[in-house]
Formats: structure tokens, sequence, C-alpha cells
């Protein structure tokens, strides 16, 4: 699994012979992370010129510091295997694409041309990011990119090319906030190239992402496209089994949408924390929640249950049965800070009750259940465009053992973490 960094570490330039015409290392021109390629598209539209003085700003801070030599990053411990899933199809397709809108991305640091005010201190443009991102924008867009994974930027950066390469075929005028015409025809336009629903969806994710990042009005709340995105979801290549499975990649958007449904700092925590753990310990819906404050699950996961090292952490799970047998097993650091969790129960463990008894806990004490759990869950996958009734609680449990079976993990382990001992594991 690749480390969530926004910018790719820079390498010092290989030593060549004398013969060799191929340009050093560090003077090959490198590409911006997906978050500041955005930006840069936006700094081209008419009514979002400003941002160019912000893209400025940081190019010339970039330049600065040029000579410091980056941090040596610290050792850790190698990742479990569900630290290290992949989705090889998947990955060639983003490479396919990215190669597609080579051509389209603008240069690192800043836009490509364009109308861009060019004055370095300029009061107008000061103003208007200032209005938009506060006293000190260049940091708080820094801030912005961390928030969420750099796989969703790319998401939201090819959604955002598309639509303004749609923009420009259809002749239509550019305008911030986006019109609803412009959205509605731009949903058309892609479902009558039939692409993926989950795809689509993406795209209007990411358009909806950046409207709201800039105080426009949120597309999605158009009643009609509503409907469009309702009609999307029903073309037929989207799952309605109850039961759909988080993927790796789901779960990296649940985790990045959650921060803005879930409310208060404990209860993002508490979401985070849940997500990721009913991932990576493929958790069933009694190990994870409670049915209601007054009844607890013997299999619901307790205090107790968990001991907690530096780099890693222990956990053990009951196992129900006539032998009611325990297992534990052990999740370490992950190269991937968004999305490790060790990182991340850590964190939680920070803000929790001090109090015994079910690990998960409400901000009042109370254990978390099943009803607050979707409460957040819901809306967070409406956040992101897709339908809560495809989901349920045992999506989380699902999807990490689909992952695992299809990463050819040993059937041992696989029937561990489906809790069915006396079973075969599931068929691809």
């Amino acid at each position: 699994m690749d480390a969530a960094r926004s910018t790719r570490p820079r390498t010092a330039p290989a030593a060549s012979n004398s013969n060799s015409s191929s340009p050093p290392a560090s003077a090959r021109p490198q590409r911006d992370s997906a978050f500041w390629q955005l930006l840069a598209l936006l700094a081209e539209e008419p009514d979002l010129r400003w941002l160019g003085w912000v893209l400025r700003q940081r190019q010339e801070g970039a330049a600065h510091a040029e000579s410091t030599p980056p941090p040596t990053p610290r050792s850790r411990t190698r990742p479990d295997f569900a630290a290290t899933f992949r989705d090889e199809e998947q990955e060639q397709e983003e490479e396919e694409e990215d190669l597609a809108d080579q051509a389209e991305a603008p240069p690192a640091g800043g836009a490509t041309g364009g109308d861009v005010c060019p004055a370095h201190h300029c009061p107008l443009c000061s103003g208007l990011a200032c209005q938009h991102f506060g006293p000190w924008p260049l940091e708080a867009l820094s801030l912005v990119e961390r928030s969420a994974h750099p796989r969703m930027w790319k998401i939201y950066q090819r959604g955002l090319v598309r639509f303004l390469r749609y923009r420009e075929e259809a002749d239509l005028s550019s305008i911030w906030p986006i019109p609803k015409e412009q959205v509605r025809g731009f949903l058309v336009a892609l479902d009558y190239r039939h692409l993926p629903s989950p795809k689509i969806l993406g795209y209007l994710a990411g358009l909806s992402h950046i409207s709201r990042m800039f105080h426009f009005p949120d597309p999605l709340q158009d009643f009609v496209v509503s409907r469009m995105v309702m009609a999307i979801h029903r073309r037929g290549d989207v799952q309605r089994s109850g039961c759909t499975p988080v993927t790796l990649e789901l779960l990296r958007c649940l985790v990045g949408a959650v921060e803005s449904v879930a409310g208060t700092f404990y209860n993002r925590l508490l979401f985070r924390a849940t997500f990721i753990l009913a991932w990576f310990a493929a958790l069933r819906p009694e190990e994870l929640v409670a049915e209601d404050s007054a009844s607890l699950h013997p299999a619901l996961l307790r205090l107790g249950d968990f001991r907690f090292a530096e780099d890693t952490i222990d956990v053990q799970l009951r196992v129900l049965g006539d032998n009611q047998e325990r297992f534990a097993f052990r999740l370490v650091r992950s190269k991937e800070p968004w999305l490790c969790p060790v990182l991340a129960l850590s964190n939680y463990l920070e803000a929790r009750p001090r109090r015994e008894g079910p690990f998960f806990l409400c901000g009042n004490g109370e254990p978390l259940t099943k009803g607050l759990f979707l409460s957040v869950l819901e809306p967070t996958l409406r956040l992101l465009g897709l339908l809560p009734q495809q989901f349920s609680l045992q999506s989380f449990w699902l999807g990490s053992l689909i992952t695992a079976v299809k990463s050819r993990l040993p059937n041992e382990l696989i029937l561990r973490l489906a809790r069915q001992p006396n079973r075969g594991p599931p068929q691809q």
C-alpha cells in the first residue's frame, strides 16, 4: 500500500557517465500532487483566478526550501497483511488514466497560464484568498490536502478534468458556482459514454467537494441532479444485495468523508477508529457495536481485549461456539498513516472515557450502538453518492474477507477472519 503523502519524495540524482545524454534526476520536471493540480486547473477559471496568487506563493516557498534536505523517515515495523492489499487491475487502470490526463495536468507549483494575476502582492487576490481560507490561505490549503487520501484527490482531479473538457466541447461558459444545467448535462454525457456508476458518482462527489470548499452551493442538493444520481445507481452495474462489500478504496473515501458527518472532534476519532478497525480486523457486527445500551453481546470487544505498544496492537477475539475459542492477532503500524489502524486506535484511546467495558464508547460513556453507528455511516455513504440501503454492518467484514481471499492469504487465516472454523473459505 502506498504511503499517504501529498508529494513524491525527491531522490538524489544517480551518478552517470560523461557519455550519457540523460539529464540528472534533479533536473527532471516533477508532477505535482493531484490536489495542487486540481487547484491549478481552478486557478485558470475566470471566477477563481485569485487562486493563482496562492499557488505562486507556494511555488516561491518551494523554491526557497529547495536546498533544505528532506528529513530521514522513521523506520517502521513491516505492515500486516491487511495493510498491503492491492487491487492490481485498479492500479493498472489508474495508471492508464494518468497517462490519458497527463497532457491536461498543470506543471508542479501553479497554473499553466491564462489571465492569472501577475502581481506578487495583489490586495484583491490576497483579500479573496483570506476571505475563503483565513489569514494563512496557503497553510490552510495544505491542511485541506492532508484531510483526504491522495487517491481521493486524484479521483476529484480526474472528475474536474472531465467536467472542464465537457464544458469546452459543449461550448458552455466558465462560471462558478457551477450552474445546475451544466451539472445535469455533465451527468448525461457521462452516462451516455457508459462509464461505470462508481466512477460517475466519484466525479460528481469531486464537484460537490470543490463547490463546498469554496462556499458555493452543493450541486448534489439540486432535486433533478439527485434524481439523476438515483437513476445511475439503478442502471444495474451497482450491487443491491443489502451487503455490498466495503473495498479498500471505499474505506479510504469513508474515512475522509466521515470527518464532515461525525460532528464533534471525539466522534470523528471514534468513527474513524471503528471504520478502520472493522475492516482491518474483519469485525462482525456483534464484535463492533452493541445492539442497544442494555444488551451487550458476549463477543463485543472490550477494553481488556487490547494490548497497546508503540508500533503494534494485539487484539483478542472470541469465536463463539461449543469451546468458546479465543484467538489473537496483531495490528502493526502501516506505511499509510491515513489508514493506519495503530494510529487511529491510539488517537481514539487518548480521548476515550476512562472506564472499563466495551471498547467503543460514545462521548457520554455509553456503548456505541448499532443505531448510532448506522446514523453516521448512512449520511457518510450519501455524501459519497452511494445508496445506504446497499450496505450494512457486515459490509466491512465481507470486504476485508473478500480482499483476503483475492490476495491468496493462507486458508487458516481466512477461516479465522471468517469466524467459521468448520467451513471452507469463501469463493472469489
